[in-house]
């Protein structure tokens, strides 16, 4: 999407899907940093590509079904709307959202991957790790292709993203 709009909602999933991460990241360190210090045995810290929510109630809350659910939901609101948004008189004329909706296809591949191991599906040791690593090495590409033709502030923005990206992509 080459509107406001559509530059602005994937934003702000990527703004709190972040947050998410760094709330429940140092959440769940401190946690195990108490349990060690009470003498608790078995409360070490494991490091996810997902993040359990310590704080949400219930059983739901604290699983990776959470935000396995949320990536799919919202990669599958994404597609939708940069494909349907792409088309104009029966035709595919917006080639760019193409871009934005492979983009979200692999967080959604990530988003699944949560999902089957919430499930204990057997899939290939360090799976999480690769799919998120996977959505994010595909966001650096598109990002970084998707400069020609654009006005120079657009050009920084997207320069800009492309470090973001590839600062997440290393955290991983």
């Amino acid at each position: 999407m080459g509107t406001l709009l559509g530059h602005v909602i994937p934003g702000t999933f990527f703004v709190f899907l972040s947050l998410w991460w760094i709330i429940n990241i140092f959440g769940n360190y401190y946690k195990s940093l108490n349990a060690r210090r009470k003498g608790e045995h078995g409360k070490s810290y494991r490091r996810w590509a997902t993040q359990l929510c310590t704080y949400c109630p219930g059983r739901f809350g604290r699983s990776m079904l959470v935000e396995g659910i949320v990536k799919i939901t919202c990669a599958a609101i994404g597609m939708i709307g940069e494909l349907a948004t792409a088309i104009e008189g029966g035709k595919f004329v917006h080639k760019a959202n193409a871009q934005h909706a492979t983009m979200f296809f692999f967080f959604g591949v990530s988003g699944m991957t949560d999902v089957l191991l919430h499930y204990g599906i057997e899939i290939v040791p360090n799976f999480d790790f690769m799919s998120m690593t996977l959505a994010y090495v595909v966001e650096c590409l598109l990002f970084a292709f998707h400069l020609h033709g654009r006005s120079m502030i657009d050009v920084h923005l997207h320069q800009l993203l492309i470090f973001a990206s590839s600062a997440a992509l290393c955290s991983v």
